[in-house]
């Protein structure tokens, strides 16, 4: 699927779609692309989604899509940016010795050379992409980047995953959650149990990487309403004419 593009170049991002103001039926799906993550970045994410949320009717749940959200969207950007310090480190990533030592300089090269592997992520083609979309039974958010995953960084992913879906408070949180070397640890955990404290579990997050494309889906079906108080003394109708939108392949 081809789209076209709008540069905010003051701003660091591609969209879409020129007009922000357009009805959110017009952007649906509507497309984000960025290669690094600055406050503006930050600033229109949180627009858009308040956009969604409040036509959806589901803005008591910001606090916690934001969070998820911003947190998938920081690691995404994070991968990208491990891939260019190996890659012009001259480290084989696919070498467990080497991966380690690269681990260990990994947060310190990013630190004080911030600016030049920003650059450098655009240099090499790496980018985000942040999918906004909705149907009839659910609110829909991918956010995929063109590097793949190690198959040992997807099995820790995925045990992070499925350890955050066990915990059932704060505490527990804290006590369990472990290595943060993906940078998929401890926000994760959080971000999941607000999700699940809202009675949103299953399916509603999930990471799947094929070849050289990882991609977050993050999923707020619609039936969460009727166990909520606050939504059940709502109601919302979705015309039958609204479809699943059609995610890119990068």
């Amino acid at each position: 699927m081809k789209i076209q593009w709008f540069h905010y170049e003051k701003e660091g991002y591609f969209l879409s779609v020129k007009n922000l103001n357009e009805p959110i039926e017009s952007l649906n799906p509507l497309y984000l692309r960025i290669t690094h993550f600055n406050r503006n970045i930050d600033k229109i994410i949180g627009f858009l989604l308040d956009r969604y949320l409040q036509y959806l009717d589901i803005i008591p749940l910001r606090e916690c899509i934001f969070s998820i959200l911003r947190e998938t969207i920081m690691n995404a950007v994070k991968a990208n940016q491990k891939r260019v310090i190996f890659r012009e480190a001259g480290w084989d990533i696919k070498d467990p010795s080497q991966y380690e030592t690269g681990m260990e300089k990994f947060k310190e090269k990013l630190i004080s050379k911030k600016d030049l592997y920003a650059d450098l992520l655009e240099q090499n083609g790496l980018y985000v992409l942040v999918t906004f979309g909705f149907n009839q039974n659910s609110f829909l958010l991918k956010v995929a980047n063109n590097v793949g995953l190690l198959p040992e960084e997807d099995q820790r992913i995925q045990e992070r995953i499925s350890k955050a879906r066990t915990y059932n408070n704060l505490s527990e949180v804290f006590e369990n959650h472990g290595d943060e070397s993906e940078g998929a640890g401890l926000g994760l955990a959080m971000s999941l149990l607000m999700l699940k404290n809202e009675g949103i579990e299953g399916d509603s997050y999930r990471i799947k990487s094929e070849e050289e494309i990882t991609s977050a889906y993050i999923k707020i079906p619609f039936e969460f309403k009727k166990k909520i108080p606050i939504f059940r003394k709502r109601g919302r109708f979705f015309p039958s004419w609204i479809i699943c939108p059609l995610f890119p392949t990068m």
